[in-house]
C-alpha cells in the first residue's frame, strides 16, 4: 500500500468511515476521496487534503491520481475550461447565483483518465452524495471500465 492510501485509510479509520482491518482499494478510495467536503485545503499539499478531509476538484483529483499511481496504475490529471452559468448553478446558495447572473462565471475543471485493464476510463469524484440535492453531478458508483460523468459541460480540455 502507498503512503497516501495508507494516509487515507488511516484518517479514515480515525473519522470512523472505514472498519479497522478492512482493504482499502482504488474504488473505495474513489467513494472516500468523492465524499470529502467539496473545500479548499489550507494548501495543495495532498496530505493536507487528507488531514483535513476536504478538497476542491483540482485537491481531490490530483491525490487520486498519486494514490492510484502508488497502487500500480496509470492516470493522468486532466484540465477543462468550462463556465457556471444560471443553468448549471440553480440550486446553489443565492449568493453565488447572484454572481452568475452578472454572466458566465469562467472556470477551471480537473478530473481524471485511469487506464486500467479495460482501457482508458474517466474518473470524477468531484461532488459528494450530499451535494445530489443540490443538483450537483454525483457519481456515486465507480466501475472501472465504465467512464463517471463530468461535474461540468467542458470547453476546452488540456
Amino acid at each position: 500500500m502507498g503512503k497516501l492510501l495508507a494516509l487515507l485509510k488511516a484518517e479514515s479509520i480515525r473519522r470512523g468511515l472505514v472498519q479497522p482491518g478492512r482493504a482499502v482499494d482504488a474504488k473505495a478510495a474513489f467513494a472516500l476521496v468523492r465524499d470529502m467536503p467539496y473545500q479548499r485545503a489550507r494548501n495543495q499539499a495532498l496530505e493536507s487534503v487528507v488531514q483535513e478531509w476536504r478538497g476542491t476538484c483540482s485537491g481531490k483529483h490530483y491525490l487520486l491520481d498519486e494514490i492510484f499511481r502508488e497502487e500500480g496504475l496509470e492516470s493522468k490529471v486532466i484540465m477543462s475550461t468550462h463556465r457556471f452559468t444560471e443553468e448549471s448553478i440553480a440550486n446553489s446558495p443565492p449568493e453565488l447565483q447572484e454572481v452568475v447572473t452578472r454572466g458566465p462565471v469562467p472556470d477551471v475543471h480537473t478530473y481524471i483518465r485511469l487506464n486500467i485493464y479495460a482501457g482508458w476510463m474517466t474518473v470524477d469524484a468531484t461532488w459528494p452524495t450530499k451535494a445530489a440535492p443540490l443538483g450537483m453531478t454525483v457519481n456515486s458508483d465507480f466501475q472501472p471500465g465504465n467512464d463517471t460523468a463530468l461535474a461540468c459541460n467542458l470547453i476546452e480540455t488540456y
